[in-house]
This record gives C-alpha cells, sequence and structure tokens, in this order.
C-alpha cells in the first residue's frame, strides 16, 4: 500500500482500522505496515479479531477469515517461530484449544511460546495431547 511504502503508517490504521472484518484489508495492513515499526499493534488487532472469530457459535466461520494466518505473518516477520504442522494454521490450533480449556496455552502460541503444540506430525502435543 502506498502510505506504507512512504511511511505514513499512523493513517493507513485511521483508514483500514474500522474495515478489518474485510479479509483483504486486514492482507493490505500486513502489507502496508511491513517495513515499519508497528508490529506490535498489528499484532494486537489481529489478536482482537481472533478472539472475536472464536467467540462466534460453533460451525459459524468469522469474518476475516484470513486474520489467523496474517498473526502468523506478522509474528513470522518479528523473527518469532511459529512451527506448522497437519495443524497448519494457528486458527486450527486456535479453535481447538479453548474448546479443551487450555486458554493459557492459546496465549503461549500466539505469544510464540507455546511451538510444542505444533511440533508433532500427527496433531498431538509434544506432550501427547490430542490438538
Amino acid at each position: 500500500m502506498l502510505l506504507g511504502r512512504q511511511g505514513r503508517l499512523d493513517e493507513v490504521f485511521t483508514l483500514l482500522q474500522p474495515y478489518l472484518t474485510e479479509w483483504f484489508l486486514v492482507s493490505a495492513l500486513v502489507e502496508a505496515t511491513a517495513d515499519g515499526d508497528r508490529d506490535e499493534r498489528v499484532i494486537n488487532l489481529l489478536e482482537d479479531l481472533v478472539k472475536a472469530m472464536e467467540r462466534q457459535p460453533e460451525g459459524w466461520r468469522g469474518e476475516p477469515q484470513n486474520a489467523a494466518q496474517s498473526l502468523v505473518t506478522v509474528l513470522e516477520r518479528q523473527g518469532r517461530r511459529v512451527r506448522r504442522g497437519p495443524v497448519n494454521e494457528i486458527k486450527q490450533l486456535a479453535d481447538l484449544l479453548p474448546k479443551d480449556g487450555r486458554e493459557s496455552e492459546l496465549r503461549d502460541l500466539v505469544a510464540g511460546e507455546g511451538l510444542d503444540l505444533a511440533t508433532s506430525g500427527s496433531g498431538v502435543a509434544a506432550d501427547g495431547r490430542e490438538c
């Protein structure tokens, strides 16, 4: 996005933040802020979107559906390791962990500290829990 390339990141947030229920605008935000120093702000916005999607009724896919993958993108560009295996997206883990009452592990995963949850090739955490 042109504003992001010009370093006008506050304007990027002002323009896009009210409309982040649209998947393409979430992608635009992630792309426009790639060279800036606002990753923490982007992470906070994306975490809020992922949490809002988790609160939706079972079987209803909230919007934007790319929020979790966008969160992974920003975390990785910050140098945080986010492992992906057969449970290929953080979204899938984000859906599974709260159902099992494992909210603290979800927070750890988002913070980049819960990597053991996605290291197994069978969808099972390193400690043997199915996820």
